[in-house]
């Protein structure tokens, strides 16, 4: 019994030190580039346009789970407020211009789609270089634990990031950026975190049940309509626990 709890101990250990958030991203990156490289290999149209869908539907919950998750350790480096802050605003100018290249038809124009996509792939690009330099620093910092730690997170969050976002059009708040927010915030659970520094006792599901809710309504109505079923089920999939969440929220009601 001793010498099988010590194989285990001795295997979950050395499973914790492949993991690595960091070294993820880096594998994204390379996917990037090599889907980079595809477009300009393909001279069929219809394979470029389908090789941008592929790109954007990747760098989506990438940029989301780099946001949430590595982005504020950027900050505890020198300039790192700095940094961070450039990062964000590559991720806005990348959003936009995804957004453009999803309302384009590539065969109306099919030499303005291209270069659009070539600028999108240079500024991308050296987003992601940019980035690598950084993280390399972070990682350094990093404890074993730490890096499996954040590759959790990070795999976590791009399963649950939306499949699109859209950039926030300057100086107007929406519903929509509200929702956002606020699935993020929940997500993050930060509310949870300060009630409980507080003292106060607060049970998982009721914030679970919030977080669900909040990206049930997010998925209703910002989803195109072509992707709102299949959505529904991704949602459902993912959250199958909602009726047992739902449940002890029942329970933790009845017994304050």
């Amino acid at each position: 019994i001793f010498s099988a709890a010590l194989v285990s101990r001795r295997m979950s250990a050395a499973a914790a030190q492949t993991k690595d958030g960091i070294a993820l991203l880096f594998a994204d990156h390379q996917r990037f580039r090599n889907l980079f490289k595809e477009y300009e290999s393909t001279t069929e149209p219809a394979a470029k346009r389908a090789i941008v869908e592929s790109l954007i539907r990747e760098i989506v919950p990438h940029a989301s789970a780099e946001e949430r998750h590595v982005y504020p350790l950027l900050k505890a480096l020198p300039q790192g407020h700095a940094v961070t802050d450039r990062h964000y605003l590559d991720d806005t100018l990348n959003l936009e211009l995804m957004e453009f290249l999803e309302k384009m038809d590539p065969m109306a124009d099919w030499g303005l789609y291209d270069r659009t996509v070539r600028k999108f792939f240079m500024v991308e690009g050296e987003h992601i270089e940019e980035e690598e330099k950084w993280f390399k620093l972070v990682n350094s910092k990093l404890s074993v634990e730490e890096r499996a730690h954040l590759e959790e997170k990070i795999t976590s969050a791009k399963a649950n990031a939306p499949v699109r976002r859209h950039s926030r059009a300057r100086g107007r708040t929406s519903f929509r950026t509200v929702f956002d927010d606020a699935g993020r915030f929940f997500s993050d659970c930060k509310v949870k975190e300060l009630l409980v520094f507080a003292g106060v006792a607060v049970p998982d599901s009721p914030w679970l049940l919030l977080r669900n809710v909040i990206w049930g309504v997010y998925y209703l109505f910002w989803s195109s309509k072509v992707h709102l079923f299949f959505s529904g089920l991704l949602f459902i999939y993912h959250h199958r626990y909602f009726i047992s969440t739902a449940k002890s929220v029942v329970r933790w009601a009845f017994l304050q």
